[in-house]
């Protein structure tokens, strides 16, 4: 009996998500005939993540079989923590600090999850990441992001 590949399972997931994406697109407004529409950057996310899934789909390894390397195990923990930490971060941002201190505690809990050790870095990164998103998203796209309830 043949091992099911991780790869190619995951590759069959995005392709089934990218033609999702281009059914759902389909229902957009249409702008004129030469026009980028609504439906423009799905239907272009939607075509890449395709590529990206026959790519993956041919670039698959089989299975270690008893090659006696070690596979390393899934750390579900980790897993865990990030998605705790995503969950906390959503949560925060729309009902209890705003998009800027959530951002900036989400980036620095996720590198330590991620184990990062340099205080520097954290700092750097979770306060550059922030700004960048913050000006990037209200001074140029105006878009409003959420605010602090305080």
């Amino acid at each position: 009996m043949r091992a099911i590949r991780a790869d190619r399972v995951i590759a069959i997931v995005l392709a089934a998500i990218s033609v999702m994406v281009w059914t759902v697109s389909q229902s957009f407004n249409q702008a004129g005939q030469y026009e980028m529409g609504p439906a423009f950057f799905p239907r272009a996310l939607g075509v890449i993540l395709l590529l990206l899934a026959v790519l993956l789909w041919f670039n698959s390894k089989p299975p270690a079989a008893d090659s006696g390397e070690k596979i390393a195990g899934s750390n579900y923990w980790l897993l865990a923590k990030s998605v705790g930490a995503l969950v906390a971060y959503a949560l925060l941002s729309n009902y209890l600090t705003g998009f800027i201190i959530a951002t900036m505690l989400y980036l620095f809990v996720q590198m330590r999850i991620l184990q990062v050790k340099n205080w520097i870095v954290l700092l750097s990164v979770s306060i550059g990441i922030t700004i960048v998103l913050y000006f990037g998203f209200v001074r140029l796209l105006a878009v409003p992001l959420p605010e602090a309830i305080w």
